[in-house]
């Protein structure tokens, strides 16, 4: 029974696991645009322009670039307009009134190097840093104090008595003049001990070095170290006691005690340094900066100073505010044209961003007269029915639309009908071939309409057929009618294209049976 369960949660994991992976597969791939009409959309650029041109008008509209904070774009970077089989080449600073700033070139997730002048908005950084505080002390106890008086003063009682019976011994039998200068000797040997038990009782020890002849004519030599060790050396005879009272002295005397307060955490700019009051007692040291940063220490005040921070641009100087970029199309004069638009970003041969479109162009009016013809009461009557969010694919008319402006005028009892005829989606109709090839590419069956918002005056749409999309910008003061005729227009026509592209991307070969055989080498 256990096991079951156990098996039961396995394949729940695994499915899990399976359904998650797939979500990230299809968001990946939306994401990157896998689409041949489409195939990069990079965030940083929307065309905001009509798709239905009249005849012999100019691209209108705008291409606009969005950069972040803390990114910035070369000022000669190049402008790209491809139009069917025909390219407009246009340098960035030449098509903008913004402010050009100088920095290291730099766009988030594109390989750009260099620095100059380019347009952007400078972001701020700063140099996190870990400042230690600590507190320093000389503290000695009371007892340690006394026993070391105590021991000092036995420490000198004996020396001087072992010093006298010594001198008592020695001089035994010699001349009066030898016992004057074994005196002088002993005189001098007791002010070099108390020239050691004042030395040794300060705060810090220093070395003492005394050098007495003795009877026998050899040297001796008392040295005490600095590091809280003391020997006392000698030719003939030595005072262990001494040196063993030294070395107490110096143990239990100065002695410091670190404690640790405090770690502050703080950061620092290139502008702007870090300034910390220090109370009594207290200094401070850095133990981790992410940069390299100077601690000077003033008085009661650390200061952290760094020469990394401040403004720029570059991965750490990113921030949340955005800088636009804005091209008026109009100003390129570019004649509109029925086929692919494609806007490109470059810089030395790099593409930073694009956007495209795919453009129709109105057919003329043709008027047919029956006589004479004066116009007084015009009639316009525009019909058209688009709702469809979804529409099967299928090998029929996706939708006839006709906008027909049936104009009635009468003149002397005379009757004129004109009438204009726009482009028919019924034209754009899928053959079964496409049908076939669309859906086994896709995977789908339909086409959809997943995006329709507002945005600065413009209409977004975006048409999908499976993981392929196409956005599309319209004027949103249109009328419901014009808008409907635009965007179903834009659809067929849309999934007409991506069918045809999508047959040409399936190359077939066939044998040349003519050629195979052997031949003579």
């Amino acid at each position: 029974m256990g096991e079951n369960k156990l098996s039961k949660w396995k394949l729940i994991v695994v499915i899990s696991f399976i359904v998650l992976l797939g979500i990230l597969v299809f968001n990946y791939k939306s994401f990157s645009g896998n689409s041949i009409v489409n195939p990069v959309i990079s965030g940083k650029a929307i065309l905001e322009a009509s798709s239905v041109y009249k005849p012999d008008s100019n691209l209108e509209g705008d291409f606009k670039i969005s950069l972040k904070q803390g990114e910035l774009v070369p000022a000669d970077s190049k402008v790209v307009v491809s139009l069917n089989d025909n390219n407009y080449e246009y340098n960035l600073e030449d098509l903008i009134s913004n402010e050009k700033v100088k920095g290291d070139f730099y766009l988030e997730n594109i390989n750009v190097s260099g620095n100059g002048e380019g347009y952007g908005l400078p972001g701020s950084s700063s140099v996190n840093f870990v400042m230690k505080i600590t507190r320093t002390s000389n503290e000695a106890s009371n007892e340690e104090n006394e026993t070391t008086s105590e021991t000092v003063s036995e420490a000198n009682s004996e020396v001087n008595n072992s010093e006298s019976t010594t001198t008592s011994e020695e001089t035994s039998g010699i001349t009066n003049e030898s016992t004057s200068e074994a005196s002088v000797e002993e005189t001098a040997e007791t002010t070099t001990s108390g020239e050691v038990t004042s030395e040794i009782t300060s705060e810090e020890a220093t070395t003492s070095e005394t050098n007495s002849d003795e009877t026998s004519g050899e040297t001796t030599e008392t040295s005490v170290d600095n590091s809280e060790t003391a020997e006392v050396s000698e030719s003939s005879g030595s005072l262990p006691i001494t040196g063993n009272a030294v070395f107490k002295v110096f143990k239990f005397t100065g002695r410091a005690i670190s404690d640790v307060d405090d770690e502050i955490k703080g950061s620092v700019s290139k502008d702007k340094p870090y300034v910390y009051e220090l109370n009594d007692g207290e200094t401070a040291e850095i133990v981790f900066s992410d940069q390299s940063v100077d601690l000077k220490i003033s008085g009661k005040k650390a200061r952290v100073t760094t020469d990394f921070g401040g403004e720029g641009f570059g991965k750490n100087y990113l921030g949340e505010e955005s800088y636009g970029l804005v091209i008026d199309l109009s100003s390129l004069e570019i004649k509109a044209e029925e086929g692919d638009l494609k806007i490109y970003l470059t810089y030395n041969g790099q593409e930073i961003t694009s956007v495209s479109n795919t453009l129709s162009v109105e057919s003329s009016e043709q008027p047919t007269t029956s006589t004479d013809v004066s116009a007084s009461n015009v009639t316009e009557t525009i019909g058209t029915n688009i709702s469809e969010t979804n529409v099967s694919l299928t090998n029929q008319t996706l939708s006839n639309v006709t906008i027909t402006n049936q104009t009635n005028a009468t003149l002397t009892n005379q009757t004129v009908n004109a009438t204009r005829v726009k482009a028919n989606t019924g034209d754009y109709a899928l053959s079964d071939e496409e049908l076939s090839v669309l859906k086994s590419k896709t995977g789908s069956g339909t086409v959809s309409i997943t995006k329709s918002e507002v945005a600065n005056g413009r209409l977004i749409i975006r048409f999908q057929v499976g993981d392929y999309w196409l956005e599309n910008s319209y004027d949103s003061s249109m009328s419901k009618e014009d808008l409907d005729y635009q965007i179903n227009l834009d659809r067929v026509k849309w999934v007409k294209h991506l069918a045809q592209n999508l047959g040409q991307s399936e190359s077939k070969s066939e044998t040349a049976e003519s050629y195979l055989g052997e031949y003579t080498l």
